[in-house]
């Protein structure tokens, strides 16, 4: 709707400026009228095509992280109800599995974990489409932008979903960590305490221009991330909601 709008809008800016000299001096103050009410629908229309696709990028993008979640938990249903390792090795059930993204590759969820960034010529569902407009990202490195809680499924002790006190109140997925030197999203975790000293996921809504070495949470005074709990629905969560990532001792990182 907004792109035919958009369409018709410029045709008739094109024509009018075309045909504008060829008129008799007496018909000009018209066309400069034609022009001012063009220049007013502009003014009115491009916030609303931005705005569009704003909406249209935040519903792809919760579609994309709830299919992840689903996706998740039925794994977890086929093993014994313990979720995979958000990152590391674990044998705990059954073969080693290197982390969350693997785990799920190899239980037959390929199509949801490709290991390319566009499938077919469309995002694929690993990855964020309001991440991959905020970030000059590098096409051939990039593979996906989610990320599992380190605290929901430690990597040498994953944990079963009947140990969450507070399932709707758990994170579960969320956007990884962006490296500035690799231009991609390369952690499979989010969270925790370790070697890397930002722990913050992404917080891509609403689209901003970020720079390459800027903090996830630049540019907007209360940016949001996009989330998936441990149930399986799905939120936007303000950076002013979201508890300090290397505690755990809260529902929100912890479940506890």
């Amino acid at each position: 709707m907004l792109i035919s709008v958009f369409t018709l809008f410029i045709t008739a800016a094109h024509d009018t400026l075309k045909s504008f000299h060829l008129r008799p001096r007496a018909e000009r103050f018209h066309g400069f009228t034609l022009i001012g009410i063009l220049a007013i629908l502009a003014a009115l229309l491009f916030p609303a095509i931005g705005k569009g696709v704003n909406t249209a990028k935040l519903a792809r993008s919760q579609s994309n992280i709830r299919q992840l979640a689903q996706c998740v938990l039925l794994y977890a249903g086929d093993h014994e109800g313990v979720l995979p390792p958000a990152a590391g090795q674990s044998s705990i059930p059954g073969p080693a599995i290197s982390n969350w993204v693997l785990a799920l590759r190899e239980s037959g969820y390929s199509n949801a974990i490709p290991d390319v960034l566009v499938v077919s010529g469309r995002i694929s569902t690993y990855a964020c489409p309001l991440a991959l407009a905020c970030r000059p990202y590098d096409q051939s490195v990039a593979k996906g932008t989610y990320a599992m809680n380190a605290y929901a499924s430690p990597k040498n002790a994953p944990r079963r979903l009947s140990s969450f006190n507070t399932p709707s109140a758990t994170a579960l997925l969320m956007g990884s960590r962006w490296h500035p030197g690799l231009k991609t999203w390369p952690q499979t975790e989010i969270g925790g305490t370790g070697a890397i000293d930002n722990r913050w996921p992404e917080f891509p809504y609403p689209i901003r221009a970020l720079t390459s070495d800027a903090s996830p949470f630049s540019g907007h005074p209360d940016p949001s991330a996009i989330v998936a709990f441990v149930d399986g629905h799905v939120e936007l969560v303000p950076k002013s909601r979201m508890p300090d990532p290397y505690a755990s001792t809260n529902a929100f990182w912890g479940g506890l």
